[in-house]
């Protein structure tokens, strides 16, 4: 299971890849919906004027700010949103901050104890790292710029989202961000019987998949054969015509 976002850059060949992935052929989508979040210290946001990403490089703030672990490609969407936005390392350092790589849990741990005063991530809205930082710590959740949101989706083809209000304790109203997808993945090496046999599956089991997780009861056979940034296993394929999910 690969995130869109990387697919992308498979194809392309662009970093961490080597050369362009040409053998990739997609089983099913699963999601579309794990936003990109920008959590900030409130009295932060406060006292230098913060609501939105773009503020964060004129507002001279001395922020730590919390990147995933190198290699995951949500650290590596935040890391370029900041920057569309204006703030590179050199303006965090020169305005007394420092980016700190840590996973999903160890940001919201680090949020608490002080060590960070921004946490970023791309997660289901409400996900449990989430829910810590904002049940433990006063935090806003900043919105993206058209601009950032706009870039971001040409990099990495990732989908414009909102984030509806009230969901966080200080979030009133609509957030803009951006959200990553995932979708199973396989080669074209898998023999065609058996990518059959997986999507068919996918698609007469779809109430246990979406029992997994709350997240997922979203899923809807239609969204997953939605996905475009890959063709279908012809096995895959077959297996959705038949179900008329596709023509």
């Amino acid at each position: 299971m690969v995130h869109d976002a990387e697919v992308k850059l498979a194809l392309a060949g662009a970093e961490p890849f080597r050369a362009p992935i040409t053998n990739m052929q997609a089983i099913g989508y699963l999601y579309n919906w794990a936003p990109m979040h920008f959590f900030l210290r409130k009295d932060l946001a406060e006292e230098y004027n913060i609501d939105s990403l773009d503020d964060l490089a004129t507002s001279g703030a001395p922020i730590t700010i919390g990147i995933n672990r190198s290699g995951n490609i949500t650290g590596d969407i935040a890391l370029f949103m900041l920057n569309a936005a204006g703030l590179d390392e050199a303006t965090v350092e020169a305005n007394g901050g420092a980016f700190v790589r840590a996973g999903a849990n160890e940001q919201g741990e680090l949020m608490q104890d002080g060590r960070i005063d921004m946490a970023t991530n791309g997660i289901f809205i409400k996900h449990s790292s989430f829910r810590a930082i904002d049940e433990n710590v006063d935090v806003v959740l900043l919105s993206i710029p058209e601009n950032v949101v706009a870039a971001t989706q040409e990099q990495f083809g990732t989908a414009a989202y909102t984030i509806p209000g009230g969901n966080y304790s200080n979030q009133p109203g609509d957030v803009a961000t951006v959200a990553l997808g995932a979708m199973v993945t396989t080669t074209d090496a898998m023999d065609e019987e058996t990518a059959y046999k997986l999507a068919s599956a996918f698609v007469r089991n779809i109430e246990e998949i979406r029992s997994v997780h709350s997240a997922m009861a979203q899923l809807t056979p239609e969204l997953m054969v939605s996905q475009t940034v890959l063709p279908f296993h012809p096995g895959a394929e077959r297996a959705y015509r038949e179900a008329g999910l596709i023509e």
